[in-house]
């Protein structure tokens, strides 16, 4: 009974501290933080998880795409760059489980074997698929010799259509074109094989298959 009675005393407390945040910002001679601002101008308290998630990504994703992308792929990516790949995430296709698949990807939310054996405190971070490489993001997407094929096949079909693309992941997994070609890049048609492919990919993503 006291612990009951202990518990919907704190709920109590965070509760009156979250309906009062608006009062306490105005009240506050400094300048409100971002996260005041969310919590404090947030009146109907509708979607305020969705919100916080939003900000969240909003943080990691110029931190994850200039160190860990730039990193695996060694290189630097200019303020440019970051945009373009933000920007492919939002409007890659008005599809919900096709966005969810370009943001897990470009901010690196899919579980590879070197993130499962940190998880789990293993030694094992082998491919999946059997190759024996190490098997960091990077090398599941794009590096895998038994993936590889299925991107060459992409870039033959895209030949045959006339478009000239470098063999690059920042184009396929990220969304950025690097360079200028004769032609314009006809980005209604790469964008949706470099997503098939992709689904293709994620379909046997933990089982010792080739795409």
């Amino acid at each position: 009974m006291e612990t009951k009675e202990k518990i919907n005393k704190w709920d109590y407390i965070k509760i009156k501290s979250f309906c009062t945040a608006k009062e306490t910002v105005n009240k506050t001679a400094r300048k409100p933080t971002a996260w005041e601002n969310i919590f404090a101008n947030d009146i109907t308290n509708r979607s305020l998880i969705s919100k916080i998630y939003r900000e969240l990504i909003q943080l990691n994703k110029r931190k994850i795409i200039q160190s860990k992308w730039a990193k695996d792929l060694n290189r630097h990516f200019s303020k440019e760059y970051i945009q373009k790949a933000r920007r492919h995430m939002k409007i890659s296709s008005k599809s919900l489980i096709i966005q969810e698949m370009q943001i897990k990807t470009t901010m690196r939310y899919h579980l590879t074997p070197v993130r499962m054996a940190i998880i789990n405190k293993s030694t094992n971070n082998k491919c999946w698929r059997g190759c024996g490489e190490k098997g960091t993001l990077l090398h599941c997407w794009w590096e895998c010799r038994l993936v590889q094929p299925l991107w060459k096949t992409v870039w033959s079909f895209l030949k045959k259509l006339k478009m000239e693309l470098p063999f690059d992941p920042v184009i396929s997994l990220l969304g950025i074109y690097t360079k200028k070609t004769e032609k314009p890049i006809r980005k209604d048609i790469c964008s949706p094989m470099f997503i098939a492919a992709q689904f293709t990919i994620a379909k046997i993503w933990k089982q010792p298959k080739c795409p």
